[in-house]
């Protein structure tokens, strides 16, 4: 018997007392412990009786890892159902340096995933079609052309304007030009003439169609007689393929020169 100070098969916190060590602690009886959660270790009487030890260390552990968990709580809440701009959180998907990751869906219906800061301080509100869409109407609003554009020249003619565009664009223009002649056999395609000066003639205008501007099926041989015909009916700067559609029509009837007169 070890007498009234014998402590085994008592517990303290998450120790089980099993036997009395060999071991001495500061000069003191030690006993032989087992943790709730299955480790072993050796502490003296006095720290157990004191309750100074409860475990072999876990609980100082568990302890620590439930008070991390309720810091994160207060500072990463549970956003599932939660809008952010164009974004709902779907669930929570995993964490990244101790951050939740939540997939979130967007209006647009791609999934895209973030952090919880970003989601509340509000620098991600879309899976990037925002950051498009605003690009785009930002573009839309800066690109200006014709009279609005900001080195819009009024003292120069439309004619000179054009003209202009060859120098600017220089080898471009010319090779586009070149195809659209060779295409139509450097012939102009409303009154068959073959000999003499030709332009080719945008079909969509050059200010309104950018895209189109070097395209050979934009571009079409006009003598410069039907040329300045065209623009004297339609004007510079806003023309499109059905114009020239109702002109080509207008030039093989007899109704060409009621337009022209319209518009003198």
């Amino acid at each position: 018997m070890l007498g009234g100070d014998c402590l085994i098969g008592k517990r303290f916190g998450r120790l089980i007392v099993l036997s009395k060590s060999e071991i001495k602690k500061e000069n003191l009886i030690s006993w032989m412990c087992r943790c709730d959660c299955g480790n072993e270790i050796i502490a003296g009487g006095s720290r157990l009786r004191g309750g100074r030890v409860k475990s072999c260390g876990c609980l100082q552990r568990d302890k620590a890892r439930e008070s991390i968990k309720e810091y994160n709580k207060s500072v990463d809440p549970d956003l599932t159902g939660m809008t952010f701009g164009r974004l709902t959180v779907i669930k929570k998907i995993g964490t990244q340096n101790q951050k939740n990751i939540w997939l979130c869906k967007c209006e647009c219906g791609k999934y895209t995933k973030a952090a919880t800061y970003y989601l509340t301080s509000g620098d991600t509100k879309s899976c990037g079609c925002l950051v498009s869409d605003t690009s785009r109407k930002l573009i839309k609003k800066l690109i200006k052309s014709g009279s609005e554009h900001p080195r819009y020249n009024p003292n120069i003619t439309d004619k000179e304007r054009i003209d202009n565009r060859y120098q600017l664009y220089g080898e471009n223009m010319v090779i586009w030009r070149k195809k659209v002649y060779e295409r139509d056999n450097y012939t102009c395609q409303l009154c068959g003439k073959y000999e003499g000066d030709h332009n080719a003639h945008h079909l969509n205008s050059w200010d309104k169609y950018p895209k189109e501007r070097f395209s050979v099926n934009n571009g079409v041989t006009l003598c410069i007689n039907c040329h300045k015909r065209f623009h004297s009916i339609y004007g510079y700067g806003n023309n499109t393929k059905g114009q020239f559609e109702e002109f080509r029509e207008l030039s093989h009837s007899n109704n060409l020169k009621k337009k022209e007169g319209k518009n003198e």
